[in-house]
């Protein structure tokens, strides 16, 4: 287990005392890391607004960093396991953010984006849109938390975190946004799209031209910071039962790193191409708010930072007793070509983890896939109007 158990015990006391506080475990790492603090509301950048305080920094989708909410690591695990100490901490404030008790209506999806594929085929962009699965459960988060992280690859950015303005996540991102140190003029970032079962084969068209979007969005915008640019050989990046296109880039030079950040954010693989367009097309064909889901989640030094895109996540909410709502959100890269059953099971492949994870289910039981993914349309349509 790479998670410290004494992590767990404190982090367990956030939650239950409303304690703003993160437990991480960054890729490659074998150890967890706990921020908690039981202030609210501190920026996250420094004054000169070009570098971020030393902690865990979170953004809602489309937000800049200076708008991150942030927790620095201003409490230890001893101190939150004193009951003492606890007791001295007040009554913390509720969270403004609520999980939501409805799912992603099937018909509904289906409508929207055979409207938006029509307007996508004239002018060969990409809009992502996501679906949200709503399930009620008695898995506590950090349960849930734990055994996500013993789903997923050591090579994604494990997160749980809780603040009043977001609520609780947990999460488990493949997508490096940007990591930087300070004073080494390199700057790293993937360009990670294109989904499909772990295969052998070329990858088709639709996956390339959705992969070639989101690595010109980045080499353009890092040229545009005076970059020199590498971009390594594309490779296939395993998560669970699903692979991804990936390629690695890094760019060499002086800029402000805070505000290529925030030309990177959002990125096309959460949000679509042209950006611009795209965030509308989000905004006029999502049934949903994305709230933090397609943000950044990251953490800092005084050497330097790695923001990621918050994704393969979901929001939990208390309910009752014993009872949390989750909100799952998943999606994939529409364009011109896609077809609303596919992206809908796409989306359904990337949830399958997590969904596991908050529910403790089996993975091959019929009740996971009938929840999640469709085998056609018939099943579909029979299932929507029972």
């Amino acid at each position: 287990m790479i998670i410290s158990e004494e992590h767990l015990k404190a982090a367990c006391v956030c939650v239950g005392c409303r304690i703003p506080f993160a437990l991480v475990i960054p890729p490659g790492r074998t150890d967890s890391l706990l921020f908690a603090s039981l202030s609210d509301g501190e920026p996250a950048l420094e004054n000169d607004g070009k570098r971020f305080r030393p902690g865990f920094f979170a953004t809602f989708f489309g937000d800049s960093p200076s708008e991150a909410v942030y927790i620095p690591a201003e409490l230890t695990a001893e101190q939150l396991l004193d009951n003492d100490f606890i007791k001295t901490c007040g009554n913390m404030p509720e969270a403004e953010t609520m999980a939501v008790d409805h799912s992603t209506d099937f018909m509904k999806y289906c409508s929207s984006l055979r409207e938006l594929t029509a307007t996508l085929k004239k002018n060969h962009a990409k809009t992502v849109i996501s679906r949200l699965i709503a399930v009620d459960s008695t898995t506590e988060p950090l349960n849930a938390f734990r055994q996500y992280v013993n789903m997923v690859s050591d090579n994604t950015f494990r997160f749980i975190f809780y603040t009043p303005a977001t609520g609780i996540w947990i999460g488990a991102s493949p997508e490096l946004l940007l990591s930087h140190k300070y004073d080494s003029g390199v700057f790293s970032t993937i360009s990670l799209a294109g989904t499909r079962r772990p295969s052998d084969d070329e990858w088709d068209a639709k996956n390339r031209v959705e992969h070639d979007y989101v690595t010109d969005f980045i080499d353009f915008h890092f040229r545009n910071h005076n970059l020199e640019v590498d971009i390594a050989d594309a490779a296939d990046v395993e998560f669970g039962s699903i692979e991804h296109l990936c390629e690695v880039i890094t760019g060499k030079g002086e800029t402000d790193p805070i505000s290529l950040l925030d030309d990177l954010n959002p990125t096309p693989a959460l949000c679509g191409f042209p950006v611009e367009q795209a965030f509308g097309n989000i905004l006029s064909y999502e049934m949903h708010d994305r709230k933090c889901y397609g943000g950044m989640v990251g953490i800092a030094d005084h050497e330097g930072f790695a923001a990621y895109v918050d994704l393969r996540s979901c929001l939990v909410s208390p309910i009752a007793n014993d009872i949390y709502r989750y909100n799952i959100y998943a999606g994939g890269g529409i364009t011109g070509a896609s077809d609303p059953l596919d992206e809908w099971n796409e989306a359904a492949a990337k949830a399958r983890m997590l969904y596991q994870s908050v529910t403790d289910m089996d993975p091959d039981t019929d009740d996971l896939s009938t929840a999640l993914s469709y085998t056609g349309y018939d099943e579909a349509y029979s299932h929507t109007v029972r």
